[in-house]
């Protein structure tokens, strides 16, 4: 203890590292297939574990997946307050990577939410990826507003933001082009162009398949058959 505040148990934290890491991929992977309750518990049970031992770069992780997660359930008022609390934390840690994922999750929630000062805090953030000559954090900026884009009925805008997201460039977001390739594929299908979006979705299964991401080939395959089912007029 230290002026009255605890200090970090320093011997747990081997013990618990593996534990609040899992916790919060598997709340990652539940959200990722859609079950969103079984990811908010998993994620409030890793951000539990990250408190309990003192780990305020881990639980700014978790605070910043629960708002996202928050985004895509419409419970804004909740999702303020995670990233806010992850923001405030990370600014603390004068982490600059770790500000501008905050920063972009509070962005994409607010236009979400109809705030248009959301592009502020997304022009923020692509600023600081900038400046630190991140390449994912770059890189993952236009997937995530092309993403709102077409949510918001402009396949147009999405598809022009993911072109060049979905280009090698020296770097690879999660480890493949696949999903920024998929996404360009939805945006060419919302726009009717099939060719477009064949060579999109061609490119996207053939890095998912090459790193085994299993979710990605579904994903792909699902969108062959909206692509086919639109083609078809059926």
């Amino acid at each position: 203890m230290i002026a009255g505040r605890r200090t970090p148990d320093c011997s747990r934290k081997g013990d618990v590292h593996a534990q609040r890491l899992a916790a919060v991929n598997i709340g990652e992977a539940w959200r990722a297939d859609g079950d969103n309750e079984a990811a908010r518990e998993s994620l409030e049970r890793a951000l539990a574990l990250f408190r309990e031992i003192g780990d305020d770069q881990g639980a700014g992780v978790a605070l910043n997946v629960l708002g996202n997660l928050a985004r895509v359930t419409g419970e804004y008022t909740a999702g303020r307050a995670y990233f806010s609390e992850a923001l405030a934390l990370r600014r603390a840690a004068r982490d600059r990577r770790e500000i501008g994922m905050s920063l972009s999750g509070m962005g994409m929630l607010a236009l979400y939410a109809g705030d248009a000062d959301g592009r502020a805090m997304v022009d923020e953030a692509s600023e600081i990826f900038a400046r630190a000559d991140d390449g994912p954090g770059t890189k993952l900026m236009p997937i995530n507003l092309a993403g709102y884009e077409l949510d918001a009925g402009d396949p147009a805008r999405a598809y022009a933001l993911l072109e060049g997201a979905a280009k090698p460039e020296g770097y690879d977001l999660v480890g493949s082009r696949g999903w920024p390739s998929a996404a360009l594929a939805e945006a060419a299908i919302a726009l009717g162009d099939h060719d477009k979006a064949q060579r999109a979705l061609d490119d996207a299964l053939a890095s998912f398949r090459e790193i085994g991401e299993d979710r990605g080939v579904r994903h792909v395959l699902a969108l062959a058959a909206t692509l086919e089912s639109r083609m078809s007029g059926c």
